[in-house]
């Protein structure tokens, strides 16, 4: 006696199994036993489902693509079958999830979304049991399942973009947890690389929330996770997902999204308005110096009796020398330098407004004797140039003061020899030779009232 298994093609979502037992001599489909006697044993199952466009089963042995018209599909995976493949064509463009549910506890496979030629469509397109990645409207793809443990049957379920709710681009939003298993899931895409902030806030029952980001191959995010709230740094234009899970009961929760601020180039400006809105956010701009020498970075008007820290980079992100300090900062740029500022707080207040002023030094001017200047920011240098036209010793004085403050004065070399240094009035010691350049700088540290207008003047020091 022999057993033969038959297993027919897939037609209209039925499978035809036949199994025909032979006793004797076999003849075309005769089994002839007993000069006469011919018997077929047919044991047909047939499996139906409920829903035969939106979940063919994939039983093709050349892997011959399924078309999927719905958002699931049923498969079988085994050595003699170790992957399965599906057409999927993306109604709207956004995150898709693909995960493969129904399976056997020690079953594994990977799930692929490739283009039509087999290719993967991005870094997020490959994972062990589920994916999320991004589909673009009115595009067909291939889907792949691969076995990789065990035989095992599967649901390939399907999540569009309207099954999973989008909050780019949101600031709060209101939600509601079920119970402690289920989550909550959110899509969220930053249009700005750095440093995030979500906050599960408002909650109706003292419960805490999880909240878990993932990335990109449905990694988790590098301290992208925690109760109730998080800072994180992402990237802008990756899309991420957001899980909320807790509470025992339903909870009603706010769920608030603080995003940094985009990069503002602040090279043609000296003054520009900016605000913190959440804890561990860093504001960033971009600064290239006009010309070389001492700047001064200070936030004004802040509505809050709080700090914030400024911090100053330059080439490969380095931090300058000096470049680094509460509420503001004297600095020495390079001309034509490209930097980065950056701004932070530590407070727990809600929201700090303040003005970034810079203050950007005059360039290098020519005194043969009288020349008007103006003081403006903490510890600017108004530098001039001096040629004697005669060898004797000099005095620079800064007469007619707008405000009775001092400034200091000092008069050195082009090696930055000092030859002479005084508040208000500097007279060299030595003498300053015919025809040779020096330098004058006017500078003002001692206090915060601005702007401080003079007048230089160069004399001939008479010796008696």
């Amino acid at each position: 006696m022999k057993l033969t298994k038959f297993r027919l093609k897939v037609i209209f979502g039925i499978t035809i199994t036949i199994s025909v037992t032979i006793f004797s001599v076999v003849i075309g489909n005769t089994v002839k036993i007993d000069g006469g006697i011919t018997l077929f044993q047919f044991i047909i199952s047939i499996v139906h489902n409920n829903d035969d466009s939106n979940k063919p089963t994939n039983s093709e042995p050349d892997n011959t693509p399924v078309a999927i018209k719905g958002n699931s599909a049923e498969g079988f995976l085994s050595n003699d079958n170790p992957e399965d493949y599906y057409y999927y064509k993306a109604k709207e463009s956004g995150l898709y999830s693909f995960t493969l549910q129904d399976m056997d506890a020690n079953a594994e496979a990977t799930v692929q979304v490739l283009d039509t030629d087999k290719n993967k469509i991005n870094d997020d397109s490959s994972g062990t049991n589920s994916i999320y990645t991004i589909l673009e409207e009115n595009t067909r793809y291939l889907i792949k399942v691969d076995r990789i443990a065990d035989d095992t049957s599967y649901t390939l379920s399907i999540s569009p973009p309207s099954q999973m709710k989008d909050i780019s681009g949101e600031h709060s939003i209101s939600g509601s947890t079920k119970n402690e298993e289920q989550s909550i899931v959110y899509a969220y895409r930053p249009t700005v690389s750095g440093i995030h902030y979500f906050e599960v806030g408002d909650r109706t029952l003292d419960y805490d929330i999880y909240i878990e980001i993932f990335g990109k191959n449905n990694s988790p995010v590098e301290n992208g996770s925690g109760y109730n709230s998080l800072n994180v740094e992402l990237q802008a234009g990756v899309y991420y997902r957001i899980e909320l899970t807790g509470g025992s009961e339903l909870t009603a929760y706010t769920f608030n999204i603080g995003s940094p601020n985009p990069v503002v180039d602040l090279s043609s400006i000296t003054s520009y308005s900016d605000k913190i809105s959440y804890i561990g956010q860093e504001n960033y701009y971009t600064f290239t110096a006009p010309r070389s020498g001492t700047y001064r970075l200070d936030l004004d008007n802040r509505t809050a009796d709080e700090s914030l820290y400024i911090e100053i980079f330059g080439k490969n992100d380095s931090p300058i020398d000096d470049g680094s300090g509460s509420n503001g900062v004297t600095v020495s740029l390079d001309s034509g330098s490209k930097y980065k500022i950056k701004i932070t707080s530590s407070s727990s207040v809600d929201e700090i407004r303040y003005d970034l002023n810079i203050g950007i030094p005059d360039s290098i001017k020519t005194v043969t004797r009288k020349i008007s200047g103006t003081i403006r920011y903490t510890d600017q240098k108004n530098t001039y140039v001096f040629t004697p036209s005669q060898t004797a010793r000099y005095s620079v004085t800064a007469e007619n003061r707008t405000r009775d403050e001092y400034v200091f004065i000092k008069i050195f070399t082009s090696n930055e020899n000092i030859l002479g240094s005084g508040s208000n009035v500097a007279e060299t010691d030595d003498v300053l030779k015919k025809g040779k350049d020096y330098y004058v700088n006017v500078e003002y540290s001692s206090g915060d009232t601005f702007p401080i207008r003079y007048t230089l003047l160069v004399d001939k020091v008479i010796d008696e």
